[in-house]
């Protein structure tokens, strides 16, 4: 029998569903660490809302757990990476929420622009002061909406019936092809200049943290208001607080902070023009519902066919290949992952328009060449997009990528003169940055081959310092001498010469974490092009 555990509680509708087909149900809500392990035991799927916690230690103690669905968006209180060693598929439900919580910033938005909020508080301390409340129509004005993806699409069509202009920006989105008619793409400064309302609706990512900052509210219209129903941390709470006592920003509604509860000292609860609501997003009876049913039914089709629909983590490599082919899965990942980070250091903010892939060599045209073409293809562009899109796995990575009206270019070669096979990754940018870069495996390791034509032999593991210097005697003492001046030890130094530039790149591998004032240091050096940090996973013990 297929045994479920439903360790949050959920609606009824959901348990039901799960009964009706013939599974077995234990119903155990809100399970902390060490119960969970014993609960977990022996069952074949768990379902889980946002309470409760997969572990590591939770998922060793999982004997035949084959299924861990999320009844939610975010997969946040799962360890996907511990479920995936053991070969658990973690699954959500993406779709279930996204009118409730693109309705939720509708709302706050319209209270905003009357201050509802406050208007009712004053008649509830016995006033009556109708002169403090004058509002603002939200007809013709113009809403930007950062972050172009379900909800986010949601919330600009109802403001394009609300009579809004709406124009939105989205580091992945093309602006010569809007996903969605009336909706004018823009870049985040032309965003903030030109918006009197913003709403967020990006993912909590290393590229989104803290985008609104003083500088960003800087350059906003004076009076803006701006609503948060995505996640706390992607607005600067200390420097909304200051841009709300200066009249920068004439309000804000957020339905998330960066901790929540907002903590008692938080200077968001001192601002009578600041609206908070305890992360309402999701709460309403249909999303609620359908979020349970939407659940069970995935437990219940993988239970009797084995198919798990709105994976984060299934490999669409072949099984059969999936062993041989492990150390050139990791390969794409990093060599996605180190173009990505190396181009979004540049000086100007960018949106990747193209990545191009050529796989070089006999392993990659026999036994199921296409489809071990198409699981390279899913890793890198994952990778690729990661920096912005945190939720990004390698299923969702090439509907994202086509969404967002990225060139994805692929070509095969059955040979390569230096290497039996080698895969070669270009991503390019509007910004006109671009980056080729080269791997190979020697045995199951991952190793990086060549950057911008240019010979290297790197790991692609831990932080590395990235940089294009003048090709001249002592500049590689210098960078060393810097970072040694910091406690940071290398551990290796990897050099080639651009031919005909007098120009050196170098890839400098670190002992531990590189901070950020060693690199700051290392771009500033005389000398320097450009300095980068890419942070890459340490390799797993089964690749080297």
């Amino acid at each position: 029998m297929f045994k479920v555990l439903v360790a949050d509680s959920i609606e009824s509708q959901g348990v039901d569903a799960l009964k009706a087909a013939g599974l077995v149900v234990d119903v155990r809500a809100g399970l902390d660490e060490e119960p969970l392990c014993e609960a977990i035991a022996d069952v074949d799927a768990v379902l889980v809302r946002s309470r409760t916690r997969v572990t590591a230690r939770a998922l060793e103690a999982a004997r035949r757990l084959r299924l861990i669905t999320r009844a939610g968006i975010g997969v946040d209180n799962v360890d996907v990476a511990a479920a995936s060693r053991r070969g658990v598929i973690v699954t959500n439900v993406p779709d279930a929420t996204t009118t409730t919580t693109a309705e939720l910033a509708i709302a706050l938005l319209c209270s905003l622009a009357r201050h509802v909020p406050q208007a009712d508080r004053n008649i509830r301390a016995g006033k009556y002061e109708r002169n403090k409340f004058l509002g603002t129509e939200i007809c013709g004005k113009t809403l930007g909406v950062v972050g172009l993806g379900r909800i986010g699409r949601i919330v600009a069509d109802r403001a394009l019936g609300l009579k809004m202009r709406v124009i939105a920006f989205d580091p992945y989105l093309s602006p010569d092809a809007p996903p969605l008619h009336g909706v004018a793409i823009v870049d985040f400064d032309a965003l903030l200049a030109n918006s009197d309302f913003i709403s967020i609706h990006s993912p909590l990512t290393d590229a989104t943290r803290n985008i609104f900052n003083d500088n960003g509210f800087a350059k906003c219209k004076r009076g803006l208001r701006i609503v948060n129903a995505a996640r706390g941390g992607i607005i600067n709470e200390n420097a909304l607080a200051a841009a709300v006592r200066s009249g920068q920003v004439a309000g804000a509604a957020l339905d998330v902070t960066e901790i929540e509860p907002v903590p008692k000292d938080s200077p968001l609860r001192e601002l009578d023009g600041i609206i908070l609501t305890p992360h309402l997003g999701a709460s309403t009876e249909e999303a609620q519902r359908r979020v349970a049913i939407e659940a069970a039914a995935q437990i219940v089709d993988f239970a009797k066919t084995g198919r798990a629909r709105s994976s984060v983590n299934l490999s669409i490599l072949p099984d059969e290949l999936r062993d041989e082919l492990a150390p050139f899965i990791t390969l794409a990942d990093r060599l996605g992952a180190f173009a990505a980070a190396v181009v979004a250091a540049g000086e100007k903010p960018s949106r990747i328009k193209r990545i191009s892939l050529l796989f070089h060599g006999e392993r990659f045209e026999r036994g199921g060449g296409d489809r071990v073409a198409a699981a390279l293809r899913a890793e890198a562009l994952a990778a690729c997009l990661r920096p912005g899109l945190a939720d990004v796995t390698p299923v969702s990575a090439p509907y994202l990528a086509r969404e967002r009206g990225i060139e994805i270019l692929e070509s095969r070669e059955p040979r390569d003169r230096d290497y039996q096979n080698r895969i070669d990754l270009e991503l390019a940018a509007d910004s006109g940055a671009t980056i080729r870069v080269a791997g190979t495996c020697f045995g199951r390791r991952p190793r990086m081959v060549e950057i911008d034509g240019v010979s290297i032999d790197a790991n692609l593991e831990g932080d590395l310092l990235v940089t294009r210097h003048h090709d001249r005697p002592g500049m590689v003492g210098a960078i060393g001498s810097i970072l040694g001046a910091r406690g940071v030890n290398l551990d290796r130094v990897d050099l080639g010469s651009v031919p005909n530039a007098q120009i050196a790149i170098g890839v400098f591998g670190i002992g531990g974490e590189l901070p950020d004032d060693a690199v700051a240091s290392v771009r500033a050096q005389d000398g320097m092009v450009a300095a980068c940090r890419v942070r890459l996973p340490q390799l797993d013990a089964s690749i080297k």
